[in-house]
């Protein structure tokens, strides 16, 4: 039997009680929202349920607002351009063809 710490259950996979520990891990409520910059200073209180994602700078920078914790935690997420992404995307495409070093045989 496996203990599944995050849903505070030890249940054996393919039994009802399995079925309903998954079903409640998915029914956890939101302990933290994440937000980048918006428009104006009512949208980041709809968001944030406070003023200041409208003064973020963009290009990743973010507020995030934590379950249980006083105002918001500001950090820095990196920035892909497309192009960027299209490289990333392109470079580990090739990583997984067939016969290449990483890839599947």
């Amino acid at each position: 039997m496996r203990c599944y710490v995050a849903w505070n259950d030890c249940v054996e996979p393919g039994t009802p009680e399995r079925a309903r520990a998954e079903v409640r891990a998915k029914l956890t409520p939101v302990k933290y929202v994440v937000d980048f910059k918006v428009a104006s200073e009512a949208t980041s209180k709809i968001a944030l349920n406070r003023p200041g994602a409208d003064l973020l700078f963009g290009r990743g920078h973010l507020a995030a607002k934590l379950n249980g914790k006083q105002g918001s935690v500001y950090a820095q997420a990196p920035f892909l351009s497309d192009d960027d992404i299209t490289a990333a995307v392109t470079a580990i495409s090739l990583d997984n063809l067939p016969g290449s070093a990483h890839g599947a045989t």
